[in-house]
């Protein structure tokens, strides 16, 4: 069993999920993610490009405490403005 989940929230819903046996990098609330969906209509709808705008951390322990899973909740928007552009950048608005 992968020990760390991240979750990807749009609207309430999970559109998105990953498990990892390592800890992953953890993005913060305003960072831009690019998302490579399980399901394109995502992708094909709002882009892969995503703003983070909340993020929960939930502990979970499992089988009478003999594990503990890690889950981090991101709650995103589609970054359509921009597309993952950087802010440096001159186009930038």
């Amino acid at each position: 069993m992968e020990p760390y989940i991240i979750e990807f929230y749009y609207q309430g819903e999970c559109i998105e999920q990953r498990k990892y046996d390592v800890p992953p990098f953890a993005p913060q609330i305003d960072d831009v993610v690019r998302i490579d969906f399980q399901n394109s209509n995502y992708s094909d709808e709002d882009g892969n490009w995503w703003a983070i705008t909340e993020r929960r951390l939930l502990f979970f322990s499992v089988e009478h405490g003999k594990s503990l899973i890690q889950t981090l909740m991101l709650n995103v928007v589609p970054d359509k403005k921009n597309g993952g552009m950087w802010k440096s950048d001159p186009l930038y608005k």
